[in-house]
Parts: structure tokens; C-alpha cells; sequence
């Protein structure tokens, strides 16, 4: 079995980057709700599916965490705050908002994290001296 190679979508010369999103959609490589990749080694036979968090979406009865969506506890309906244009939604902590499909006023928690990029070692002096010397 093997992955979805975005060679196989080039036109001329460029690659198609929607039709080979679409196509690991329908392989079962990537979510097709909130297009997460699901695995390395999909299971071809499976078609389109969902990943592990958009699965809760739709199944769990108790509060449920995802990293784009929203869930509305009174209809299900799911929603990426982004289409709402409610950027303080993306502070951290507790915010008011209404379910775009039934109206309904809850509460959701936005949880931020923060990852760190180091820049690489500064070279030995030694290291250093080696270098000019084989110049």
C-alpha cells in the first residue's frame, strides 16, 4: 500500500496542492472534518474518516478538547471559530459565544501553549581555529 505522493499531482510543473489535499482526504490519510492526518499507514479500504478528535465530536456526551473546533452542546453542530471572526476567542481562558446554527449561548475555554525555537550552538573555539586554518 502506498501513500498519497503529491508528485502524482503536479500540472504543469507545479503541484495542484487542493486536489492532492482532496485525494489524502479520500485515501483516509487526512481527517476529513479538520484535516489532521490520521496516519502514516491508512487503511485504503476505509476511504474518507475521521481522526481521533473529530471522532469525540460527534460521539462524546462529556466535554470534549480540539484544536480548531468547536462543539455546540445543545445541537452538535461543529464550527472552527475562525468562520465566526471572534478573535478573542483566541486569548486564553473562558469566552461567550453563540452556536451559529441554533442560537444557543455557552461558554468555551481556549487553552494556549507555547513551543520555543533555540538557535543552534555557537562552535568551540577550537572548532573555530580548524576552520580557518583549512581555508
Amino acid at each position: 500500500m502506498s501513500l498519497i505522493n503529491f508528485e502524482d499531482y503536479k500540472e504543469n510543473g507545479l503541484i495542484n496542492w487542493k486536489r492532492y489535499d482532496e485525494a489524502k482526504v479520500n485515501a483516509g490519510e487526512k481527517c476529513y472534518i479538520c484535516g489532521s492526518y490520521i496516519s502514516s499507514f491508512p487503511n485504503k479500504s476505509s476511504g474518507k474518516t475521521l481522526c481521533y478528535d473529530c471522532k469525540n465530536l460527534e460521539t462524546s456526551t462529556e466535554k470534549v478538547i480540539h484544536d480548531s473546533l468547536i462543539r455546540c452542546p445543545s445541537c452538535k453542530n461543529t464550527w472552527d471559530i475562525v468562520d465566526n471572526s471572534d478573535y478573542e476567542c483566541y486569548n486564553e481562558g473562558e469566552h461567550d459565544i453563540v452556536c451559529p446554527e441554533c442560537n444557543h449561548e455557552f461558554t468555551i475555554e481556549t487553552i494556549v501553549e507555547y513551543s520555543f525555537t533555540s538557535p543552534e550552538l555557537i562552535k568551540d573555539e577550537e572548532e573555530k581555529d580548524e576552520e580557518t586554518d583549512s581555508d
